[in-house]
C-alpha cells in the first residue's frame, strides 16, 4: 500500500487526491460523499488489517497515524521532491512495531 502511494505521488502529473479535490472544489451530492466515506473506511480497515492491529486496541492508534500519513501524502501541498515520504512512513511503522 505504501509503494502504491509513493508511486502515485511521484508521477509527473500528480496533482493531489481526486476525492479531496471533488469535495473541496465542487458542490458534492450526498451520494458522492457516501462513496468517498466508504472508500476512506475501506482504506483505514485495510491499513489496520495489513498492520495486524485488532480493532479498539491500544495499537489501533498506530494504524490511525499510518492511515493519516498515507492520506496526508496525497495532499497537493505535500508535493515536495525533497521529502522522502516512503522512508518517513517506514520509519514510523518500525517505531510502532518495536
Amino acid at each position: 500500500m505504501l509503494n502504491w502511494h509513493v508511486t502515485y505521488i511521484n508521477q509527473q502529473n500528480f496533482n493531489g487526491c481526486l476525492f479531496q479535490k471533488a469535495v473541496y472544489e465542487n458542490e458534492v451530492s450526498e451520494e458522492v460523499l457516501s462513496v468517498i466515506q466508504a472508500h476512506k473506511q475501506w482504506k483505514f480497515k485495510l491499513v489496520s488489517d495489513l498492520m495486524e492491529v485488532p480493532e479498539c486496541s491500544t495499537a489501533f492508534v498506530s494504524s490511525s497515524m499510518v492511515y493519516s500519513m498515507l492520506e496526508g501524502m496525497l495532499l497537493p501541498a505535500n508535493i515536495n521532491p525533497c521529502v522522502d515520504h516512503e522512508t518517513a512512513i517506514k520509519s514510523l511503522i518500525q517505531t510502532f512495531e518495536a
